[in-house]
């Protein structure tokens, strides 16, 4: 019997997907930057990251975290 194995990007990827449902993305960005995940393109990363903001909209969440 053989399970499939993802790749790490994909662990990778699915566990960020995760942290963004809990935490906010400017947290979430730091704790990548601590771990040392951005072996990839930041600015492709970037991306999916803030995927739907704006400048306004992280501007809300961060006053609403204060």
């Amino acid at each position: 019997m053989n399970t499939p194995v993802e790749n790490d990007q994909a662990i990778v990827e699915e566990a960020i997907g995760i942290l963004l449902e809990r935490m906010p993305a400017s947290k979430v960005a730091r704790l990548c930057a601590v771990w040392q995940l951005g072996n990839g393109d930041y600015m492709k990363y970037r991306e999916t990251l803030f995927k739907g903001e704006s400048v306004d909209s992280l501007f809300g969440k961060l006053k609403d975290a204060k």
